[in-house]
């Protein structure tokens, strides 16, 4: 293999790797309760129409790479006793994505033992 042969693989490889760290999108921030800003541990996010997702960490944190063969994707963030919400995530979304999850209260019929 000739020098110059063997630079010209080295460029494509390092520019396959270079495409392939950028064919991404990776959103990281917090989940926490909208009415007392408590961070809220062990929440689900999910990739809509896909099986990837994380939870939330011990201080309510979270980190999710998004293929661009996804994007735009819509988040779903999900915890018991929380009204759910969903972003639409883009390529041009800022990398920083909170979330302040509102209670949820519900309502049910008088029991009569």
């Amino acid at each position: 293999m000739s020098h110059t042969h063997k630079a010209g693989v080295l460029f494509l490889l390092l520019l396959l790797i270079a495409t392939t760290a950028s064919a991404q999108k990776v959103i990281k921030g917090t989940v926490t309760d909208a009415e007392t800003g408590e961070k809220l541990i062990s929440t689900n996010l999910l990739i809509e129409g896909s099986y990837r997702g994380t939870i939330t960490n011990d201080n309510g944190a979270y980190s999710i790479t998004i293929p661009d063969s996804l994007l735009p994707a819509t988040v779903l963030v999900r915890y018991i006793g929380y009204q759910s919400e969903r972003r639409k995530i883009t390529a041009e979304s800022a990398s920083q994505q909170n979330f302040a999850l509102q209670p949820s209260v519900t309502e049910m019929e008088e029991v009569i033992v």
